[in-house]
């Protein structure tokens, strides 16, 4: 799940729920339009989101580390797992402490799929002398590694997909908001 804004003359945000199939192809799930991004607003988002699906069994969500994403998630699907994006995080490591190495060490640390495997790696961010281990173990480990999911999260370890939905909606965000739905309603 993730949002972008809208560049027509109301300057709202799209926000965007994406799934994989059986087949890994992505599916665009719902979408809806809000002012800013808010705990209101993602709240509505969510509960129409669960209107629409129902209670899932062993349903995750991956997003950004938004706290209004949390709270939502929490209290609409309080059995869902929820887990941060990696490519976030690897990117925020990289912004904050301008070190190529970090970045690429935490995210295959964080695609381990074995314990032992994620201990040693572990050791290793954790002995940069730059604070970046104590950044992640703040963020918490079960949030973005792999092997401490606590729910299935096979291999959504990216933005990729709404990263996609985006891209494709790149142009028609300069739309006047109906126009810009209808659009998205015709990609659908």
């Amino acid at each position: 799940m993730d949002e972008t804004f809208l560049k027509n003359k109301y300057r709202g945000r799209l926000i965007v729920a994406v799934f994989l199939d059986g087949n890994n192809q992505i599916y665009p799930l719902a979408f809806g339009v809000v002012d800013r991004e808010t705990d209101d607003s993602i709240q509505w988002f969510l509960e129409k989101l669960k209107g629409a699906i129902g209670e899932v069994p062993n349903l995750g969500f991956v997003t950004n580390r938004k706290t209004c994403f949390s709270k939502g998630i929490s209290s609409v699907f309080p059995s869902a797992f929820h887990d941060l994006y990696v490519q976030h995080l690897t990117q925020n490591l990289h912004d904050k402490y301008k070190n190529d190495t970090v970045a690429t060490l935490f995210y295959n640390t964080s695609r381990t799929y074995r314990e032992s495997t994620f201990l040693e790696a572990w050791r290793h961010l954790l002995a940069f002398p730059n604070g970046s281990g104590k950044y992640l173990n703040d963020v918490g480990i079960a949030w973005w590694s792999r092997v401490h999911c606590p729910g299935r999260r096979y291999n959504m370890m990216t933005t990729n997909i709404t990263e996609s939905m985006n891209s494709i909606l790149k142009e028609p965000r300069d739309l006047p908001i109906a126009s810009f739905l209808e659009h998205v309603r015709a990609l659908l």
